[in-house]
């Protein structure tokens, strides 16, 4: 297996700039790994260079634009994108398991991207496991895997070694990313550019949110 030092995600998201900005065509990633892996580091990175690319700057507010943590921020990021512009959902393994799993959201959002392909849109979609997508977004949708094995460490699977992965590890137990072997790898460094302060304000307000709601529950369960 051939890794690659950072200079190729440059490489790969200018030929994607080319496709989506001059060839109609759009992009859908799927960004997995374990918690605490580094998968954040790995889209920040991306839209630092996708906003250089598109509009030749950006400032730390731009955040709040194209990337979402809670699902409805996400949901007002994809309202308000402009064609060809990147968008992250950094929390999308909400979409798919707990309380919205195989509810009306999950219907919604497929229904959203079976449509919106026009918009010639770059969507990266940060889960712990690219398994957990439902068939029409594992088999169809997805474009790429960028699968963090470990922290600074990402391997790349692309059409139709994505649709490989899936169909191997369809009847097992337990899934195997190596099973099929990535396009390729590359190592990348932790990302302290300018996103990363306003994206822990946004992390960090979450997870109070979660909190709290933990504790309303349960003062509520105590009281009946």
């Amino acid at each position: 297996m051939v890794t690659f030092d950072f200079a190729i995600f440059k490489a790969m998201l200018e030929v994607d700039f080319e496709a989506l900005n001059f060839h109609d065509w759009d992009n859908f990633v799927v960004l997995c790994g374990e918690e605490g892996t580094g998968k954040t580091h790995l889209s920040l990175h991306a839209l630092e260079i996708w906003l250089t690319l598109k509009y030749g700057s950006f400032t730390a507010e731009d955040i709040y634009k194209y990337d979402g943590v809670k699902l409805s921020e996400y949901a007002k990021v994809l309202a308000n994108v402009k064609k060809g512009d990147m968008n992250i959902c950094d929390e999308a393994g909400d979409i798919f398991t707990g309380k919205h799993a195989n509810t009306k959201i999950v219907k919604k959002i497929e229904d959203t991207y079976t449509v919106i392909r026009g918009d010639n849109l770059f969507t990266v979609w940060n889960l712990p496991t690219f398994f957990i997508l439902t068939p029409y977004f594992r088999n169809w949708r997805i474009r790429s895997i960028w699968y963090v094995e470990k922290r600074g460490i990402c391997h790349v699977y692309h059409k139709p070694k994505r649709l490989k992965l899936s169909e191997m590890n369809e009847s097992k137990e337990f899934k195997d990313y190596f099973i099929e072997k990535p396009l390729f790898s590359f190592v990348y460094p932790k990302y302290e550019g300018v996103f990363l302060e306003n994206y822990m304000k946004m992390k960090n307000n979450k997870m109070r949110t979660v909190r709290a709601d933990f504790e309303r529950v349960v003062t509520d369960w105590e009281s009946d």
